[in-house]
C-alpha cells in the first residue's frame, strides 16, 4: 500500500502526483487489456457472432471497466496535479480503494464469464464505489483550481453519469438473476452501455481533453465557451438517448443527433488547436506518434458517430447486425482506446520525470520525458494498433473467427509492447524520495 507520506504538503505545494497509486491503476489497466486481447486471440469464437452473450459481455467489461476506466482513474492522479492544478495526494485509503476496484472489476468480468449475474451485481458495487471515490476527489479538488469552468462542468457531469450508469448496470445484473424490471432487456443494455461510454468516458475526454490535447499537440489553450455548450448538448443527448433506448422510443434519433452535435463542437475545438500549434519541446522526436494516435482516435470518433446515426435511424436488418459490432470496436478501441494510448505516451514520461529528477536543480542534468521511452517500441505500438483495429472490427462484423484472431493478435502484441514500454518509463518513477520543487518546475517546463 502507498504510504501516508505521499499525502504530505509537498505534493500539494509542488503539484507532484502521488507515486505508487497511479502505477497500480496503470498496471491493472494493462493487465485487463492483455487478458481481453489474449482471450480474443486464442478463443476468437468468444468475440464473434451475436454480441449479447455472457462471455462477449465479459470481454467488453475487461476493456471498458478494466482498461479504459482504470486508465482514467490512474490518469486523474497524474493530470490532476500536473494539468488540472488539483492536488491528489494519496495515502493508505487510496491503496485500499484501488484494491476494491481491482476485486470489483475482475469480479464483474469473471462472473459474466461464468454466467453468474448475482455475482456481477455485488462485484460492480465495489467497482462503482471506487470509481466514485476517485472521481469525487478530483471533482472536489478542482472546484477552486484555476482552470476553465468547462473542465469543471465536464468532470461533474462525468461523475453524475457514472453514478447513474453504474447504478443502473447493477440493477440490470440483479434483474438478470431475479427478474423484477419492466423495461426491455436489450434496450436496457444499450441504454446502460451508451450512458457509460458517452456519459462517463466521453465527458471525461471532453473535460480533460481541453487541458491535455494542448499539451500533447502542443497548441494554444482554446476558449471554453464552446466546450460548455458542447458538454451541455452532449449531456442532454446522452440522458435523452438513455431514456429513449430504455423504452424503445423513436425519439432516440433526435438525441443521437444532439450527441453528434456535442461531439462536433468538441471537434471544432480540436480544429482550433490544430490551427494554433506551438513549438514542441526541444529535442522531441519527430514524428510525434502520440499526436498520430490522437488523430486516429478523432478519425474513429467521426466514423463511430456516422455508424451510430445509421444504426439509430435504420430498421433492424442484416446490415444493422453487421454494423453494430463495427460501431462498438471503432468507438471503444478506435476512439477511446487510441486516446488512452496517445495520452499515456505523453503523461507517463512526464510523471516518471518528476521522480527521476528528484535531486536539487543544480545536481546533474534533467532527464527529459522523451528520453525515457523506446522509440522502436513506439513505432511497433502505432503500426500494430493501426492495423489491428480494422481487422478486429471486420472479423466481428462479418463474423469471421480468423479475422478476429488476426486483429486481436496484432492488438495483443501492441499491448505487450505498450506494457514493456510503460515498464521502461515507470522504472524511473520508483525512487525513495520526492522531487524537489525547483527540479519539478524545470521538468514541467521542458515537458510542456
Amino acid at each position: 500500500m502507498p504510504g501516508a507520506e505521499e499525502s504530505g504538503s509537498a505534493g500539494r505545494r509542488d503539484g507532484i502526483p502521488p507515486r505508487i497509486v497511479p502505477i497500480l491503476y496503470f498496471a491493472l489497466a494493462h493487465a485487463a487489456l492483455l487478458t481481453a486481447l489474449a482471450v480474443a486471440a486464442l478463443r476468437p469464437g468468444e468475440a464473434s457472432g451475436f454480441f449479447y452473450q455472457p462471455r462477449m459481455v465479459a470481454l467488453v467489461h475487461l476493456v471498458t471497466l478494466g482498461w479504459i476506466t482504470a486508465s482514467i482513474l490512474g490518469s486523474l492522479y497524474v493530470i490532476g496535479p500536473m494539468a488540472l492544478r488539483t492536488p491528489m495526494p494519496a495515502g493508505r485509503a487510496d491503496g485500499i480503494v484501488w484494491l476494491l476496484f481491482a476485486i470489483g472489476f475482475s469480479g464483474v468480468a469473471s462472473h459474466f464469464w461464468i454466467n453468474a449475474y448475482g455475482g456481477v451485481g455485488w462485484a460492480a458495487l465495489l467497482a462503482l464505489g471506487a470509481v466514485l471515490h476517485v472521481g469525487m476527489r478530483a471533482l472536489l479538488g478542482i472546484r477552486s483550481a484555476p482552470v476553465q469552468s468547462a473542465v469543471k462542468l465536464c468532470l461533474a457531469l462525468a461523475n453524475l453519469n457514472i453514478l447513474l450508469a453504474g447504478g443502473f448496470g447493477i440493477l440490470l445484473a440483479f434483474d438478470k438473476a431475479h427478474p423484477f424490471l419492466p423495461a426491455r432487456e436489450l434496450g436496457s443494455v444499450f441504454a446502460h452501455a451508451h450512458l457509460s461510454a458517452i456519459g462517463w468516458v466521453g465527458m471525461m475526454v471532453m473535460g480533460t481533453g481541453l487541458r491535455m490535447l494542448p499539451m500533447i499537440l502542443p497548441s494554444a489553450m482554446p476558449k471554453t465557451r464552446r466546450t460548455v455548450a458542447g458538454a451541455l448538448v452532449t449531456e442532454l443527448g446522452v440522458v435523452g438517448l438513455f431514456v429513449a433506448l430504455l423504452f424503445g422510443s423513436p425519439a432516440a434519433g433526435i438525441f443521437a443527433l444532439l450527441i453528434t452535435a456535442g461531439f462536433g463542437i468538441f471537434l471544432s475545438q480540436v480544429g482550433w488547436m490544430l490551427r494554433n500549434r506551438r513549438p514542441p519541446p526541444a529535442g522531441h522526436p519527430r514524428p510525434d506518434l502520440g499526436v498520430w494516435h490522437a488523430v486516429q482516435a478523432l478519425t474513429y470518433l467521426v466514423v463511430s458517430l456516422g455508424l451510430g446515426l445509421i444504426l439509430v435511424f435504420s430498421p433492424e436488418s442484416e446490415l444493422t447486425y453487421r454494423l453494430a459490432p463495427l460501431y462498438g470496436v471503432f468507438g471503444l478501441l478506435g476512439f477511446y482506446g487510441q486516446l488512452v494510448v496517445g495520452v499515456e505516451t505523453r503523461i507517463l514520461p512526464m510523471f516518471a520525470a518528476y521522480y527521476a529528477n528528484r535531486s536539487a536543480c543544480q545536481v546533474g542534468p534533467v532527464i527529459k520525458p522523451h528520453q525515457m521511452t523506446s522509440r522502436p517500441l513506439q513505432w511497433v505500438i502505432f503500426l500494430l494498433w493501426t492495423a489491428g483495429i480494422p481487422l478486429l472490427g471486420a472479423g466481428m462484423s462479418l463474423p469471421s473467427a480468423s479475422l478476429v484472431r488476426s486483429g486481436a493478435s496484432l492488438l495483443l502484441f501492441a499491448a505487450l509492447a505498450m506494457t514493456v514500454n510503460s515498464v521502461l518509463i515507470l522504472r524511473h518513477a520508483i525512487s525513495t524520495s520526492p522531487p524537489s520543487s525547483r527540479r519539478t518546475e524545470s521538468v514541467r517546463e521542458s515537458a510542456l
